[in-house]
């Protein structure tokens, strides 16, 4: 069937913006979601056979600003089956594969929270989704006291007497880490409340903890009171979010985004729950508060970005590895701009001692040799490369490829798959100008080799962008040049992909930073044969 329909799917997709396609024998792909990147247009398909969608069966296309296939994961399947019957709920049901027959089974919503559902079929469970990733009014300037970003990294020492949890009792030394920090936070009439147009605070679960609030514009609490994690946890998330939405990348931030800081009824857990509305991060107080160690704290915010992006594609060993892995980079990416002490020990505060083992990063590893289907070590083998890329091309650099390639990902997608994308994507956003240090950290990991063919443009040596930062920065033009006398065409594009204009020149083209608001813009330069894309920053 792919066979039959791939040709069909990919030029009815390129040549209109297609909703639903009807193909034949009572199937069609439904359009699930879209999305705009920097890069392009991302699009995923579900696949429906008699009105009811079938289970992991997705299409998924990715094309360029320019409407050109990028890359695209074909999971249609071929069902035999007619359905014997009419008019069922496509929320309710599907169809799935069991014992290589397909069969029609029922999702069941079940649990008092309403966040796992189940597939039943003749009354026996086949499948269960806990729909959880685990582990305005004015603003107003407040301060309070936060770890930055733990205190074993501040005091930089492992952890052990006397920087132990102590039943989250006071502890002068851990106390003494504690720093204060400014943050914006909601006034109403006389009362400061911790949240802001996108953080609000909520019960998932038991201990149930008030909404917390101040009289004046300090919020000093230190880490033996509850009002401490949810300082800490509103800090670190507020601020990695305005970090996100500068890299331009604020379509990954969704609308509202529920924390409970003492959830999980008292367990060591932490998770992102995307199966209600809004969503949810969802901090344990067993062991180490969860919520005091901001590396716990961004892991699991980096898992709503991801959903944001790429909404129901965490399915398949390597894509749940590369989830997990996803999260722990930008969890330690974000530590290391406070300090690299132990970054290689992901949540160091929160694990590494009695309560659990913790997780590692950046050890040497080997794909796929040193995959094993287990989720907390096949992680590493993902997040070990993109930290290489870290140190390799620098945060900013990594963090851009990193949130682009969120876009890109789908249901069973491979390591060595989306390695290729995020060389890909070096080429559309930068010119690819970091191919050979990317290549060299995934092959070093053995997720990618020298002799594997991936499609990169080549950047014309003649083509330069010059003084990006003082465009950034507003003190001087932005320069597109080049030493051929061939017209140069340069094309402005806004995060959304949309078109802002076009500008025909030789040689060199400036454009003034006074033409431009603060954000992100990608610009896309043709010579004769050569299209290359930058992407740069107004501030």
């Amino acid at each position: 069937m792919k066979t039959l329909w791939l040709a069909i799917i990919l030029n009815f997709m390129l040549s209109v913006s297609a909703q639903n396609i009807v193909l034949e024998n009572g199937d069609s792909l439904v359009l699930q979601y879209e999305r705009n990147s920097f890069t392009g247009n991302h699009k995923s398909y579900v696949q429906f056979h008699n009105g009811i969608p079938v289970f992991g069966g997705r299409f998924d296309l990715h094309t360029n600003i320019n409407g050109e296939l990028i890359w695209k994961k074909d999971q249609t399947v071929k069902i035999n089956s007619v359905s014997p019957f009419q008019n069922l709920n496509p929320n309710e049901y599907n169809w799935f594969r069991l014992n290589n027959e397909w069969v029609i089974a029922h999702w069941v919503v079940i649990g008092d929270e309403l966040d796992t559902r189940v597939l039943l079929y003749n009354d026996e469970v086949i499948y269960t989704d806990h729909g959880k990733l685990f582990l305005s009014e004015p603003d107003t300037l407040v301060h309070g006291r936060v770890f930055l970003i733990n205190p074993l990294n501040t005091a930089m020492v492992p952890y052990g007497s006397p920087y132990v949890d102590s039943s989250d009792g006071y502890v002068q030394q851990l106390v003494d880490q504690e720093k204060w920090v400014s943050f914006k936070v909601t006034l109403q009439e006389d009362t400061f409340w911790l949240r802001n147009d996108r953080f609000i605070f909520g019960e998932v679960s038991a201990p149930a903890t008030p909404p917390l609030y101040s009289l004046t514009d300090s919020f000093d609490f230190t880490r033996d009171q509850d009002g401490f994690e949810d300082v800490n946890a509103f800090y670190h998330l507020t601020r990695y979010a305005d970090h996100v939405e500068k890299r331009g990348y604020k379509n990954l931030l969704v609308d509202t985004l529920v924390i409970d800081a003492h959830g999980y009824n008292g367990s060591d857990l932490s998770s992102f729950n995307y199966m209600v509305n809004p969503v949810q991060l969802e901090f344990g107080t067993g062991g180490v508060d969860d919520a005091e160690d901001g590396e716990v704290v961004i892991h699991e915010f980096g898992h709503s970005l991801s959903f944001q992006a790429s909404p129901n594609t965490v399915k398949g060993s390597e894509r749940s590895a590369m989830e997990e892995g996803n999260a722990d980079y930008f969890s330690t990416s974000y530590s290391r701009t406070f300090t690299d002490h132990a970054w290689q020990d992901v949540f160091n505060w929160d694990g590494h001692n009695e309560f659990w083992n913790g997780i590692r990063t950046g050890d040497p590893m080997n794909y796929p040799n040193d995959f094993k289907n287990s989720l907390n070590h096949d992680r590493e083998l993902w997040s070990s490369p993109l930290m290489c890329l870290y140190d390799s091309i620098g945060q900013g650099v990594t963090d851009s490829l990193v949130m682009e390639h969120l876009f890109y990902q789908t249901t069973n997608t491979t390591m060595p798959e989306m390695a290729k994308i995020i060389l890909k994507i070096d080429t559309l956003l930068f010119g690819g100008r970091h191919y050979y240090p990317v290549k060299e950290c995934f092959v070093q990991y053995g997720i990618l080799h020298w002799g594997a063919a991936v499609p990169v443009i080549t950047p014309a040596s003649q083509i330069k962008i010059l003084n990006t930062t003082g465009f950034a920065s507003g003190t001087g033009s932005l320069i597109v040049q080049s030493g051929d006398e061939s017209e140069l065409k340069v094309s402005v594009y806004d995060m959304t992909g949309q078109l802002l204009s076009e500008v025909n020149g030789y040689s060199k083209i400036e454009f003034s930073p006074d033409q431009f608001a603060s954000g992100m813009y990608i610009l896309n330069v043709q010579q004769n044969d050569v299209t290359l894309s930058w992407k740069v920053i107004r501030q």
